[in-house]
């Protein structure tokens, strides 16, 4: 069977998210989620929304964009390694020691820098900006 590569516990993430956590932060993305779309009346979660949840002052939309990302970016690299022959080039490999505050900083920069792609769905961009920032050598 293939092995599976997790990101770091959640112990050495807690002080990058102010100690929360990460049932916390989980409850409060899902929550966030959830209200976001019904009110948008949307069934795609995109860039814009993604965006707008990331670079706000409200800490209930931060942790919602946090803990997007990071569900995402757990998606992508647990789901690459269950399956067999999985592409190198559909990889992502963050490296050791990079944060879950960098994590999200490299999508916010990526969805600020191609403003012409943010009406597309948000995993979309986020697996974009991971796999060309951490790409797998």
């Amino acid at each position: 069977p293939p092995q599976l590569q997790f990101l770091p516990q959640q112990d050495e993430w807690a002080e990058d998210i102010g100690g929360m956590d990460m049932n916390m932060l989980v409850l409060g993305a899902l929550i966030a989620g959830l209200v976001g779309t019904a009110v948008q009346g949307q069934s795609s979660f995109t860039g814009n929304d993604l965006i707008a949840d990331c670079v706000t002052e409200n800490p209930a939309r931060e942790l919602a964009c946090l803990g997007y990302v990071m569900g995402a970016v757990d998606g992508f690299r647990n789901g690459a390694a269950l399956v067999e022959n999985y592409p190198d080039y559909l990889k992502i490999c963050v490296p050791n020691g990079v944060t879950q505050g960098q994590i999200r900083d490299v999508v916010i920069t990526h969805i600020r820098q191609n403003p012409e792609n943010r009406h597309l769905p948000a995993s979309a961009l986020v697996f974009t900006a991971l796999n060309s920032t951490f790409f797998c050598e």
